[in-house]
This record gives C-alpha cells, sequence and structure tokens, in this order.
C-alpha cells in the first residue's frame, strides 16, 4: 500500500481480544478468542463491491451465536492471524486468493476448528421468488443465487445454538 493511502481498516491484537478498527483507530467490532467457535475466509467476485476477500468470525457469547465480518486486506491481518495461530496452537493462513481477478467465482473455506479446516464454509443456493415481481425478475434475468453456510458448518453451529 502506497505510503500516502490510509488503510481503511485494521486489525489490533490486544492480549486475547482481536479487534477491528475504522480508519480513525476506533473499533468497529471486537471478540474474545476463547468465544470464537469457527473462523473462515471467502472470495467474491461479486463487482459491485471493492473487497473481495473477507474473514468471517463466529462467536458464542451469552448463548447467542454472532458474526463479525471483516476485510482480509485490513492493515495488521497477518499479523492478527500469526498471533491468533500462535495463541491457538493451529497454522492459520489465508489460502484463497487476494486478488479478484484471480477468483472465478464465490470461493470460501473454513480456517478453524481444525475440524473443518480446509471444508467449504459457504454454498451457493437458489432464493425461490415468492412474488410475481422475482418471478418476473427470475425470467427475464434468471435466478436470484444466494451463498449460505454449507450444512456441514451449520451442523457444527447448531451444538452451540440448535435453532441456528
Amino acid at each position: 500500500m502506497p505510503p500516502s493511502e490510509t488503510p481503511e481498516f485494521s486489525f489490533r491484537l490486544q492480549g486475547k481480544v482481536i479487534e477491528y478498527l475504522d480508519s480513525s483507530g476506533r473499533p468497529l467490532w471486537e471478540c474474545d478468542l476463547d468465544r470464537i467457535v469457527l473462523l473462515a475466509e471467502f472470495i467474491t467476485d461479486d463487482p459491485r463491491q471493492t473487497d473481495h476477500h473477507f474473514l468471517v468470525f463466529w462467536t458464542f457469547e451469552d448463548d447467542e451465536l454472532h458474526r463479525a465480518l471483516a476485510t482480509a486486506r485490513a492493515e495488521g491481518a497477518s499479523e492478527m492471524l500469526r498471533g491468533v495461530s500462535e495463541l491457538w496452537n493451529a497454522g492459520l493462513s489465508l489460502e484463497l486468493p487476494a486478488d479478484s481477478s484471480a477468483a472465478a467465482g464465490w470461493k470460501s473455506r473454513v480456517l478453524w476448528p481444525p475440524e473443518l479446516a480446509g471444508h467449504d464454509y459457504l454454498v451457493e443456493e437458489e432464493l425461490p421468488p415468492a412474488t410475481w415481481k422475482q418471478k418476473m425478475r427470475r425470467r427475464i434475468a434468471g435466478p436470484i443465487m444466494q451463498w449460505f453456510p454449507t450444512e456441514e458448518v451449520s451442523e457444527y453451529l447448531r451444538r452451540f445454538k440448535p435453532d441456528f
């Protein structure tokens, strides 16, 4: 990144807490490593988005699952992952191509927990049309597709929240 360009977002690992900060250093969210139940990465080729590589942190707190999303190109992302790897004694690394031009569609993978590491995180599903406008749109432009956690990931998350 050129020295004159200020990063839009950054990570900071404070002890066992990951902080995700905006460009002025204000926390957007934070999560305690002891509460993270799943960590994944995904890339998208969505032309409407400027960022294409993301990290997803699932935590379980106060009997609820929470999802936090962050750009994988945030300043300090590599250092944060190295620190988390050391604390968890796990070899966490981003393996999906960071360059969206290298991405042919969406790709995803679980980084942690070890039992799911390397498995797909997301699956594409068609959103069935519910209104006449959606049905007309489908006839003209094709189906509306959305991405959801795979059944394997959903089953794992249901261990924490059965109605997930």
